[in-house]
């Protein structure tokens, strides 16, 4: 029997069909997609981190009493690293299995995809797509947005001396201060940051729906119960770096109040 009749031989007893040629290009063209995607993500979780790192409270976390390492270590955003080496992983595995993936050996191959993201990651970073996720993020999902962003559990210490929530009211009292009402999902209730004449204030003032970072501590309403922050330093909740003599800086007023008025999302 010659190879040609048991190769039809074999091919009627097992019942062998031809696979379409549609069906090899579209594996072939569908593991590049699959790559382009995976890379694209990638990317996007560099831009988050690259943006959690240059907004990570380098201002304040000496008054944390914290050492730069510390205050890094307890801040870095773990699951966006474990995103993103697990994307980093899956693209390798795909692009193995791409028509000529075989070829490329492993090494050059990781440093390759690596590199891409990183640098696809920066140009996100720099359009402002990091910033834009983690606004998502804590827009939809308040609740859950310092598993992403640990900087926003860092920052929720009051009985550390630092508070940060969005304001949600701004009420001029008959005293001198100010009570300012803010929101933050790790703690419970409103919390009212006391204003006083000394309080040091952001150049702009505080405004309804800005997010803050307050310094100073935590007090309580004796006859409400409430929660009080009494604020020595009041800073921008995304503004870090641009004004390093905050500290020297004399109290700026506040805008004209809004009294009693709310802001909802």
């Amino acid at each position: 029997m010659d190879i040609k009749q048991k190769i039809l031989d074999t091919i009627e007893e097992k019942q062998i069909t031809p696979i379409p040629a549609w069906k090899f290009l579209f594996r072939t063209y569908g593991l590049w997609i699959l790559s382009g995607f995976l890379l694209v993500l990638g990317s996007f979780g560099v831009a988050s981190m690259v943006f959690l790192f240059t907004k990570n409270d380098w201002d304040i976390y000496n008054e944390l009493n914290e050492s730069k390492i510390t205050h890094l270590f307890s801040t870095l955003p773990y699951l966006w690293i474990a995103i993103f080496l697990l994307m980093l992983v899956l693209l390798y595995i795909d692009i193995r299995h791409t028509k000529r993936g075989y070829k490329y050996t492993s090494l050059p191959l990781v440093f390759a995809a690596l590199g891409t993201s990183i640098l696809l990651g920066l140009g996100l970073h720099f359009i402002g797509v990091g910033q834009k996720i983690d606004t998502l993020i804590t827009k939809t999902h308040p609740g859950q947005a310092h598993i992403f962003n640990p900087r926003l559990k860092a920052l929720s210490h009051p009985e550390k001396g630092i508070l940060t929530g969005r304001v949600i009211i701004i009420e001029a009292t008959s005293s001198s201060t100010t009570r300012v009402y803010v929101e933050n999902p790790l703690l419970e209730g409103r919390w009212i940051v006391i204003v006083e004449p000394t309080t040091i204030l952001p150049p702009t003032g505080i405004h309804l729906q800005d997010r803050i970072r307050a310094l100073g501590k935590e007090t309580e309403d004796v006859e409400t119960e409430e929660h009080e922050f009494l604020a020595h330093v009041i800073l921008p909740f995304n503004t870090m770096g641009l004004d390093p003599g905050w500290k020297k800086r004399e109290r700026q007023l506040l805008p004209i109040p809004l009294h009693g008025e709310e802001y909802e999302d």
